[in-house]
């Protein structure tokens, strides 16, 4: 088999159609469609189950409910593929972009290909711009072009680390598995598998085209959501096991505390004080290594007031006075 295509599925019976008509319509047909349904209680099993037996390149796992990283998980273990594609059951691909992706990695010899994403209202049906999965941020030097992560470390901030809109090598990827205890899961996923690529490539297109719902899991909110802290305090683990920490460590510190107290900001009311809370206490543990292995005057002044505030702030309110 040339790809596998892994689909986790969750109460989505309103677009488990759409997302797995836009597979089984893909001009490459050499595919195994594995379709995961995590539980679902809703009429998303019994639509796979229809699909499947119209079409033979469907296999349909049935498991309970334990999150998208678990049915990630069952998918790759019976995965059979040379290349692996992973896509969100509530999303949509390009008609021709696994025909487009396959012929690449073939041509080019790729460990991993990264592409764009388009976000789209799904109230109003119409495109969503946002920079973080065009992006817009990278170098148009990458543009259609091989790289390591060695060379791409310095831009590393400006890499996504979502799995769909990346087209892995199946080999590099056998050993590499979701960690299943917390959401945001891909991001440790996607950077443990960059490190292994020494042949990534950029193509410079939007293949796929991302929901944006109220209930998907990262739209809605809980306290599940202080697993961004535990995420981003895992990424600098890897930088340094990896070796590449002390030539990003104030760019990352920047971006980490940047993207945390945005999520703080942005999550509902009611779980705002408990995220402070976690937020605060992973900076406060970290806080004497942090002063002496960064150089802060690398590091702009707001960042700075960010972090002294959060550190002196002894409740959500009084940090939001702060910065606000």
């Amino acid at each position: 088999m040339s790809i596998s295509v892994i689909i986790p599925a969750y109460n989505v019976e309103k677009y488990i159609e759409e997302c797995l008509d836009s597979v089984l319509n893909q001009t490459f047909k050499d595919l195994e469609i594995i379709v995961v349904d995590d539980g679902s209680d809703d009429g998303t099993l019994k639509i796979i189950e229809e699909y499947a037996s119209k079409d033979n390149r469907i296999i349909l796992i049935k498991k309970d409910n334990k999150g998208p990283g678990s049915a990630r998980n069952s998918g790759l273990d019976v995965a059979s593929g040379e290349y692996i594609y992973m896509l969100d059951s509530d999303d949509i691909l390009d008609s021709n972009a696994l025909e487009e992706l396959y012929e690449l990695s073939t041509e080019k010899n790729t460990d991993l290909i990264m592409f764009k994403s388009e976000n789209f209202n799904h109230n109003l049906n119409k495109p969503a711009e946002d920079k973080y999965y065009l992006l817009e941020q990278m170098p148009s030097s990458y543009n259609n072009k091989l790289f390591s992560f060695n060379d791409i470390v310095d831009d590393f901030d400006k890499i996504d680390v979502v799995v769909y809109t990346k087209f892995f090598k199946h080999d590099l990827i056998r050993d590499v598995r979701f960690d299943e205890d917390i959401i945001f899961e891909d991001n440790i996923f996607t950077i443990d598998y960059i490190y292994k690529a020494n042949r990534i490539y950029f193509y410079n297109k939007k293949l796929y085209h991302r929901r944006l719902r109220e209930n998907s899991i990262i739209t809605s909110t809980s306290e599940k959501h202080t697993d961004s802290v535990e995420v981003n305090r895992r990424m600098i683990n890897h930088m340094k096991k990896h070796g590449y920490y002390d030539k990003v460590k104030e760019k990352l510190f920047v971006k980490n505390l940047t993207k945390l107290t945005y999520r703080l900001f942005d999550i509902q009311d009611e779980y705002k004080e408990h995220f402070f809370k976690v937020l605060k206490e992973d900076f406060s543990n970290h806080k004497e290594e942090t002063l002496n292995e960064l150089d802060f005057n690398l590091i702009d002044e707001k960042t700075i007031y960010i972090f002294n505030s959060l550190l002196e702030s002894s409740n959500y309110c009084e940090f939001e006075s702060k910065i606000n």
